[in-house]
């Protein structure tokens, strides 16, 4: 069974409908394909390091690609609302 390779990207554009992603063709993105939107609420840092350990996220909205280029997509809103240029996009 294969698994898909992790993608991770951003809102470039949300307006009227129109959602485009920074993901594409080139990024492991095709039409078809499910996304989550998620907004981080909370950053955890190691004490010892600062490094960021782990990131607590809110899934604000779920989209579907409709069409990919090399390097950009778009897709539409499955469910939720309120994305906005700059939330986080990914498949996990």
């Amino acid at each position: 069974q294969l698994t898909e390779a992790r993608v991770s990207g951003l809102v470039a554009f949300a307006e009227e409908g129109l959602i485009i992603l920074n993901l594409g063709s080139s990024h492991g993105v095709y039409p078809g394909m499910e996304l989550s939107v998620v907004r981080v609420k909370r950053v955890i840092k190691d004490p010892a390091t600062g490094k960021v350990i782990k990131e607590l996220v809110d899934e604000i909205a779920r989209l579907r690609v409709t069409s990919a280029e090399e390097g950009s997509s778009e897709a539409e809103l499955i469910s939720g609302s309120g994305i906005k240029v700059g939330d986080v996009v990914r498949n996990y």
